[in-house]
């Protein structure tokens, strides 16, 4: 199984890509766009979390995360860090955990550009807990909050790699493969996806 393997051996990579793209996006507007969140010491110390877990300093950075959910559980800080804490727990294999983070996050929306990856973690949830049906439902919300034109396309192959292995419209799956494989701009990744697919079901 090519195709799950790539996706399997590279999820922690385009994780950490889209996690450090999100962390820069939410620093810049943290201390630049809004002088007032400067001043507040909940994203002052969220701030500082954020450079600790991008740095690689998880287990200060979780520390932090957590301080400030519990000093400052009424703040938008809190409700944000509360994406990382579940994406820290997810990557320790800790999918409860994760789960009640994220679910709440994406109930709260506090950032718009961190729901596709809280939806996504979700989605990988579901699908270990053989709830195939709701783990599409998250790719497809995850899909209508991004902006990105890439990410659509990771999370519609995505889509199409859990129908293909656990759905019994086959052909849907081809259908979102053939549309993404014949679309301008594909980078490397989502073409090597798209023809891995391609092939399983040729096969």
């Amino acid at each position: 199984d090519k195709a799950e393997a790539h996706f399997e051996n590279h999820r922690s990579s385009y994780m950490k890509i889209g996690l450090a793209v999100a962390a820069g996006i939410l620093l810049i507007k943290v201390y630049f766009n809004n002088n007032e969140l400067v001043q507040s010491s909940s994203n002052a110390a969220m701030g500082q979390a954020l450079v600790a877990l991008n740095q690689g300093d998880v287990q200060n950075a979780k520390f932090q995360m957590e301080t400030i959910m519990n000093e400052h559980e009424s703040s938008e800080a809190s409700q944000i860090v509360g994406y990382y804490l579940g994406k820290i727990a997810y990557e320790a294999g800790d999918n409860e955990k994760a789960q009640d983070y994220l679910s709440e996050y994406v109930k709260k929306k506090p950032v718009d550009i961190l729901i596709p990856s809280a939806k996504l973690i979700l989605a990988h949830i579901a699908v270990k807990n053989d709830n195939y049906h709701l783990a599409l439902s998250y790719l497809d919300e995850g899909i209508a909050f991004s902006k990105d034109e890439h990410r659509k396309r990771l999370y519609n192959l995505e889509k199409a790699k859990i129908i293909l292995k656990y759905g019994d419209d086959k052909s849907s799956a081809r259908s979102i493969v053939d549309d993404i494989y014949n679309q301008d701009g594909l980078n490397p990744i989502e073409k090597q996806i798209a023809e891995e697919l391609l092939g399983r079901m040729s096969s």
